[in-house]
């Protein structure tokens, strides 16, 4: 059973530039996770190539989580992406130092993948090549945010008739848990498309997670604050599953 609730994947979308949500801010993510019972939380925002998203961004951030005094365990983080098979990411170890950042979480986004690739598997094996690149060449990344999530963009675009981790090769997956449990990353759950906790074969993976030993994190994804109980969702499907603390990652732990 989970008996500490956790989110590590939290966005103050007031630090950012071009649409900020000045209402979510840290202290107002924090007032809400308070409210909702979690024990132990990540903030954080992108940090990437994008024009909204600068290292400046981050800094204000981190200077308002600084200035805090939490009622629960409190980190700081960033979401950073994966450009290229090579794992390139948007945050040497360097700037994830000068900022104070307590873990970096590493995505694959599909930008307009969707638009101009029709073709699912291809994705599936663009973000497997992406994300192995990633595991083995930096290190200072802790987990690998929501792997293969965005195939359910094929499904809106009416590519497939229905998305699946199913489509996901049990090589791909398999590659993946076995590089992320000999690096010490995590592999994130990720409730964003809540429609994956009914997906029989998401499930299939979680436990493969847990099987193997590789720590999993729990991420709302959420940029609204409304969004943030998205956590509790994602803590009971583990929790149907057979999945407890012990499995489950935190600053510190991987």
């Amino acid at each position: 059973m989970i008996k500490h609730k956790r989110d590590f994947h939290i966005h103050a979308t007031a630090h950012r530039l071009g649409n900020p949500n000045k209402d979510n801010t840290v202290q107002a993510i924090i007032a809400c996770c308070a409210e909702l019972g979690l024990d132990i939380v990540g903030i954080g925002e992108h940090l990437s190539l994008s024009s909204k998203h600068p290292a400046e961004c981050m800094r204000s951030l981190v200077q308002e989580f600084r200035k805090i005094d939490p009622p629960m365990e409190c980190f700081v983080g960033a979401e950073v992406d994966v450009l290229d098979r090579n794992g390139k990411v948007t945050c040497s170890p360097e700037l994830k130092k000068e900022l104070g950042l307590d873990y970096l979480l590493g995505s694959f986004h599909t930008r307009t993948w969707d638009q101009v690739n029709s073709n699912v598997h291809s994705f599936v094996e663009e973000e497997f090549s992406r994300l192995i690149g990633m595991i083995e060449n930096c290190p200072h990344i802790n987990v690998i945010a929501h792997p293969w999530r965005a195939g359910i963009k094929w499904e809106h675009n009416g590519s497939i008739q229905k998305w699946s981790f199913d489509l996901v090769q049990d090589e791909y997956q398999n590659r993946l848990i076995e590089s992320a449990l000999k690096h010490g990353m995590a592999v994130e759950i990720n409730a964003g498309v809540e429609k994956a906790m009914e997906d029989g074969a998401y499930a299939r993976f979680a436990l493969k997670l847990k099987d193997a030993g590789v720590p999993i994190s729990i991420g709302s994804d959420a940029h609204k604050i409304k969004n943030i109980s998205r956590a509790i969702h994602v803590a009971e499907f583990l929790d149907r599953l057979g999945i407890s603390d012990r499995h489950l990652w935190r600053p510190g732990n991987g």
